[in-house]
């Protein structure tokens, strides 16, 4: 039986490229327990805007069509709190020009989920096409989780949160948007979304977080 509920998230900006294989891996996941947002970002790109309308009416998702560009994080934030509403809620994160790696992603994490000891995950992936800058997917040590110094570390050796990304609502729900996601004047951070989420999550999780070396991710 489906027990955990997956939010979806995908901040899309000039993706029309790869926005129908982002959206087919989720729609084809063999997991029903899930609900969807995905934000176009002002896209420049034609016709973007009007096929994400399209296809998240035609799957019953949310979606927000921007029409000022705003940036990953206000995105993400944004669709966040359009779908979440309990703090068991797991949000997984898909970038726009991206896709889940198989139709049992979702089923996968629940597994995972079930066990009642995980708030948050990350993982590997694959790149596509293969890329010597994308960093090498491992996982925190021992002595950091103990410590919870993610940031002291991270700005030494480099981000390993990668995707997978995913994290109970509980835990974003304890971070302060406008401390966390956003500059003294009140503008989204423009850039690293990613950081900006997971560091605090990782901080909040009190090490309760895995990570996993099944490819989850494209």
């Amino acid at each position: 039986m489906d027990s955990t509920r997956f939010c979806v998230v995908v901040a899309a900006y000039n993706s029309m490229k790869w926005i129908k294989g982002t959206l087919d891996s989720i729609s084809e996941q063999d997991y029903d327990h899930y609900t969807v947002c995905v934000v176009d970002d002002a896209s420049t790109d034609e016709g973007q805007a009007d096929f994400i309308e399209a296809y998240c009416k035609s799957q019953g998702w949310e979606y927000i069509l921007r029409e000022k560009h705003v940036g990953a994080m206000g995105n993400q934030v944004a669709a966040i709190n359009r779908i979440c509403l309990y703090d068991d809620d797991v949000i997984v994160i898909v970038d726009g020009d991206d896709r889940l790696a198989s139709y049992d992603v979702l089923s996968y994490l629940s597994h995972v989920y079930s066990k009642g000891t995980v708030d948050m995950t990350y993982g590997s992936y694959i790149p596509d096409p293969p890329s010597p800058t994308c960093p090498m997917p491992r996982a925190y040590p021992q002595e950091v989780v103990a410590a919870g110094n993610y940031r002291t570390w991270t700005r030494k050796h480099g981000i390993i949160f990668n995707h997978l990304r995913t994290f109970k609502y509980g835990l974003f729900k304890q971070m302060d948007e406008d401390v966390d996601f956003k500059w003294p004047d009140g503008k989204w951070f423009e850039a690293c979304a990613d950081t900006a989420i997971m560091i605090p999550a990782l901080e909040l999780s009190g090490g309760r977080h895995r990570y996993i070396s099944k490819k989850l991710y494209i």
